[in-house]
């Protein structure tokens, strides 16, 4: 037995390992990732973003919702 190679025959000869490689395995996972964060947390965040630049009829009203802070920077020395 020294000096033998252990077969994996638990894995055979699948075809998904045949058909992924390493490379693109990890590939596939990274993009299944970003995909992830895209869709939990830019999406979210982007449309947090619209209504904070909106009225509360949603007209678009840009950085007019954040005024008060003008006043406030200028008045915390």
């Amino acid at each position: 037995m020294k000096g033998e190679t252990i077969k994996n025959s638990h894995l055979g000869s699948g075809w998904m390992i045949s058909l992924l490689s390493d490379k693109a395995l990890r590939l596939l996972v990274l993009l299944v990732a970003l995909a992830l964060l895209l869709i939990g947390l830019a999406l979210p965040l982007l449309s947090m973003l619209i209504k904070s630049l909106q009225n509360t009829s949603g007209a678009f009203i840009g950085l007019a919702n954040f005024s008060f802070l003008k006043g406030f920077l200028q008045n915390c020395h």
